[in-house]
């Protein structure tokens, strides 16, 4: 992956401003018991600064607690950033040692870790002969034993013969982050179905609803993840890898409509999207659900025979209604009712001809569309990895036209260069089913990574 440039995080503004002097401050408190503790000190002031290259900033701040980022996944964010800089910089200094590892442990900010801490965790990744690298993995905490303890893991894998080049990494934040419910998520936003329940419990996102019929669609806030600026960095194409489980438990006479999955190059604003759902429909025409009539187009009707199918699918902006890409049986790619059952997602903007650093795309755009499905008994819940083109657990989807690549320019980004904020939310997940649900629709392992933005070229939620 190429050289990945840091993203810019913009904050609510609420009670105070904090200019950069007194984020110099704050970054530069004593680290105690650590070697190297003004080095560590400077690298993660060194990280806020770089992240949000202003020079005045506006934070959230709450009355209860006059902390300098409310918004804890930010800031234990920022304690695992820093954490791979560090060890980068060791890697750095030490390179002409080709068994170099840095030393594992915690490091601790501010006294006894009172403004946060991370860890480290080091090996060596000899997977590429022509390119070694060691893999470090980076937890950051805030607020560490209490109730608004809030983790971040960011995994770097760096060149042994230039740290400082492009990395491959991932970060990690489970669905509840110390959250009951959806509404106080600054991640999630839930975009349709407003009459659902959606709570959080034991890193699941779980969905109720009292009425009839369940509708769930929930979209990544645009202030959670900076595509603008992944797009920018990446010559104005946005690239990305999403991931995330579904679990269906379907009883007696429930689950003859469902379908739920992965929506992506989603504008709730101009109503345009693709998705990819575990869908099933029979062909009774007793009970139809209405959001089935309402949501879904005329080429869904040649699968309703009660098979449960994997769909690929676009919203038509005109009609709001999704149609049919292309499908396939679910059952030979994992999927059963009541077990987690995994979604990969790889979305590629390709541009003709591509752009080179530091052009930008002026010629033709398409989306190539990439699904992967793996079952819970080879890749349970709480697993998160991205070997899944080269991992025998994973299957690549092999779609009813004979394709497993799907090309398709309906929606593409663009028009992003001629609008303003708000920009799309782009990404998401949804729920459909014919019942009432009481906890039976569930999602878990939601994980996203994606070219152009962060330090460690990658992210998740």
């Amino acid at each position: 992956m190429s050289m990945m440039m840091m993203g810019i995080f913009n904050f609510k503004y609420n009670r105070e401003r904090v200019t950069i002097g007194r984020i110099k401050s704050f970054s530069k408190q004593r680290i105690l018991s650590q070697h190297g503790s003004v080095l560590i000190s400077i690298i993660v002031g060194t990280v806020i600064i770089g992240i949000l290259g202003v020079g005045i900033i506006s934070f959230t701040t709450t009355s209860t607690y006059g902390e300098l980022f409310a918004n804890r996944q930010v800031r234990a964010y920022y304690m695992a950033e820093a954490g791979g800089q560090y060890a980068i910089k060791l890697l750095n200094e030490n390179k002409s040692n080709t068994s170099y590892l840095p030393p594992n442990g915690t490091y601790k900010l501010g006294p006894n870790g009172s403004d946060g801490e991370f860890s480290l965790t080091s090996t060596s990744d000899n997977t590429d002969p022509d390119m070694p690298r060691v893999k470090v993995v980076s937890v950051g905490v805030v607020h560490k034993g209490t109730w608004l303890e809030s983790k971040k893991k960011i995994t770097y894998k760096i060149p042994r013969a230039n740290p400082t080049a492009g990395l491959d990494g991932t970060t990690d934040i489970l669905f509840d982050n110390g959250l009951n419910n959806v509404e106080d998520d600054p991640t999630w936003e839930l975009v349709e179905g407003l009459n659902s329940n959606l709570t959080y419990s034991n890193g699941e996102l779980l969905i109720k609803s009292s009425v009839k019929e369940l509708v769930a669609v929930l979209a990544v806030q645009p202030e959670a993840i900076d595509h603008v600026t992944a797009r920018t960095n990446s010559g104005e194409l946005l690239s990305y890898e999403v991931q995330v489980k579904v679990k269906l438990d379907i009883e007696g006479q429930k689950g003859k409509f469902f379908a739920a999955g992965i929506t992506f190059r989603m504008d709730t604003d101009r109503n345009h999207a693709y998705g990819v759902s575990f869908f099933r429909a029979v062909a009774d025409n007793k009970d139809v659900p209405t959001w089935f009539t309402d949501n879904f187009g005329a080429s869904f009707q040649t699968l309703r025979n009660g098979n449960s199918y994997i769909v690929l699918w676009e919203k038509n902006s005109s009609t709001g209604k999704y149609e049919l890409i292309d499908y396939t049986l679910a059952q030979p790619y994992g999927f059963a009712v009541d077990s987690w059952t995994t979604f990969v997602l790889n979305l590629r903007e390709e541009c003709n001809p591509q752009p080179v650093s530091p052009e930008v795309c002026t010629g033709s755009r398409q989306n190539r569309i990439q699904i992967y499905t793996a079952s819970s008994s080879v890749y349970p819940k709480g697993t998160i990895n991205w070997s899944y083109a080269s991992n025998t657990n994973f299957k690549l989807v092999t779609w009813n036209s004979g394709l497993s690549a799907i090309i398709d320019n309906t929606w593409t980004t663009g028009y992003w260069s001629t609008i303003a904020a708000p920009y799309p939310e782009e990404v998401g997940i949804h729920a459909y089913y014919d019942q009432p649900s009481s906890n039976d629709q569930y999602f878990t392992d939601f994980a996203m990574r994606g070219e152009g933005l962060g330090g460690s070229g990658g992210y998740q939620y």
